[in-house]
Order: structure tokens, then sequence, then C-alpha cells
């Protein structure tokens, strides 16, 4: 009967350690609140840029005449 309750334990152990392998709990961060914000300003910008290359590329659509 005790064994029983062991290999129960040990069992429930075993189930509890395969769940918090499938969901991790999440790590305190590292970086500072002002820190994370310049990283999210500087993406932001570094987006921004991007976008206004994109699209001076495209640049705006010219209209050909036809002369036939």
């Amino acid at each position: 009967d005790q064994q029983n309750k062991q290999d129960e334990q040990q069992q429930d152990q075993k189930e509890k350690e395969e769940e918090q392998q499938q969901h991790p709990q999440p790590q305190p961060s590292k970086l500072s609140e002002q820190q994370a914000e310049q990283i999210l300003n500087a993406l932001q910008q570094e987006e921004k840029n991007l976008q206004d290359k994109q699209q001076k590329e495209r640049g705006v659509p010219v209209k050909i005449e036809k002369d036939w």
C-alpha cells in the first residue's frame, strides 16, 4: 500500500515536470523599462526609415502619353 502511494507520488511528480517543460515559465526581464523603451523607439525609427526608403524607390507613377 505504501509502495503504491510512492509510485503515485513519483508519477505525479513526473507529470508536473513534463507539464512545466511544455509550458516554461517566462523569465524575468533583465532590461530596465527605460532600456526596453529605447530599443522599441530605435526599432520604430528603423521601420519608419525602411518604409520611407521603399516609398522613394517606388516613386511616383508616370503617366505615358500614347502617340498613336
